[in-house]
């Protein structure tokens, strides 16, 4: 039945009159919706939890909703409580923080239709929708504990929590100095790093740990004004490496059953003196290095590792005629390249492999400085060209 512009004028008139406001309950039996969100965090005096209360009430009042605000003080009796009252006010949802033990009250509101978030912690078992933090705490302590004028060494150790794996992990580090000779000494280093996965891995799991890397390191240097020299030989052990675990319907998750090690020698030498207003240095590194990690079938060469890398640069600068020149010339041996696929069984398997052609790079620069030698210049230009 199709209602008159008149009626309709009448009635608002009379609505406004008497005031007359809707009654959210009835609203609701016909809506299915109050329009309402319960918000239940630990405290709510907490600079953190009011913070997120208002972010949250801002973003509610976009879409009209109403927010009511309640608190657990950290209780599971008070959490199961304002629960059961919040489902008993029909809310439309409800964002928690939630304490321990309450998996089965959550899921019981969830089989009766009931959307439930929870926010800042989650149940590492569970499938319930959540948004996490990441409280990241970390500690670190070092001291140089000299033995003797020529001996000096360097202890030290990282502390590290991350809540979002709840994972905590001690690092050890050690290095040992000893002068050799003039200018000159040699070095030896251990230690422990651990490493957080990548938060797009912990999008689909948070069953996982730190990965976990133990560098043993010797060097050798020598420096003087002019010349530098340096050597140095590592190997690394990885353990804990992050693997992709393919499932069902093209899914995956990941654990930690990866490893892989990297062992190498990296040379350096600099040069102002042996030729006159001449200063060049190059530097080489071998690189041996397998890792099976991510959907890697076994212990591979990764695809951005290269085995040889070398590089010389070399800088003249002609005072005469203000000018500069510079060349620089780069080697690495090829990159490998693998296709990994699924095959029937649903595992990963090796399909194709290769490697790139070896890279090499030449450049060479020239830069003009009109004001050198002018002591009165009061202004500094560069003119700049290369070519690659």
């Amino acid at each position: 039945m199709r209602i008159s512009e008149d009626k309709i004028k009448k009635v608002t008139e009379i609505v406004e009159k008497i005031g007359f406001k809707p009654n959210q309950i009835a609203q609701s039996l016909r809506t299915g919706s109050t329009m309402t969100i319960g918000l239940i965090v630990e405290d709510i005096s907490n600079q953190f939890f009011s913070s997120l209360a208002k972010v949250i009430e801002l973003e509610a009042k976009k879409h009209k909703y109403r927010v009511i605000f309640s608190c657990t003080e950290n209780s599971k009796k008070q959490a199961c409580e304002l629960l059961r009252l919040m489902s008993d006010t029909h809310v439309d949802g409800i964002i928690i923080t939630p304490t321990e033990g309450l998996e089965k009250d959550i899921t019981d509101l969830i089989t009766m239709g009931k959307p439930v978030v929870l926010v800042d912690r989650f149940y590492p078992e569970s499938n319930f929708s959540y948004v996490a933090m990441d409280n990241y705490n970390a500690a670190f302590a070092e001291t140089d504990i000299y033995l003797t004028n020529d001996i000096a060494a360097k202890l030290g150790a990282r502390f590290e929590h991350s809540s979002i794996i709840h994972t905590s992990a001690v690092a050890p580090r050690l290095s040992l100095a000893y002068k050799t000779g003039k200018d000159a000494q040699v070095s030896l280093a251990y230690g422990i790093f651990y490493q957080k996965p990548e938060n797009m891995q912990l999008l689909y799991t948070t069953n996982v740990g730190y990965t976990k890397a133990t560098h043993y390191i010797i060097n050798y240097q020598k420096m003087t004004t002019l010349q530098i020299f340096r050597v140095e030989a590592y190997y690394k052990k990885y353990n804990d490496l992050i693997k992709t675990v393919p499932l069902p319907d093209f899914y995956s998750t990941y654990n930690n059953s990866g490893s892989g090690y990297a062992k190498g020698i990296e040379l350096f030498w600099r040069d102002k003196k042996t030729f006159k207003n001449l200063d060049y240095w190059v530097s080489y590194s071998y690189l041996d290095t397998k890792r099976d990690y991510l959907n890697y079938t076994q212990q591979l060469t990764p695809n951005f590792a290269a085995k040889h890398t070398a590089s010389l640069v070399t800088k003249r600068f002609i005072t005469s005629i203000k000018t500069g020149f510079n060349f620089t010339y780069t080697y690495a041996t090829g990159r490998p390249y693998y296709y990994i696929r699924l095959n029937d069984n649903n595992k990963y398997v090796l399909a194709d492999e290769g490697k790139t052609k070896d890279f090499h790079s030449l450049n060479f620069s020239v830069n003009y400085v009109p004001s050198v030698g002018n002591t009165n210049a009061k202004t500094f230009l560069v003119l700049f060209a290369s070519m690659s």
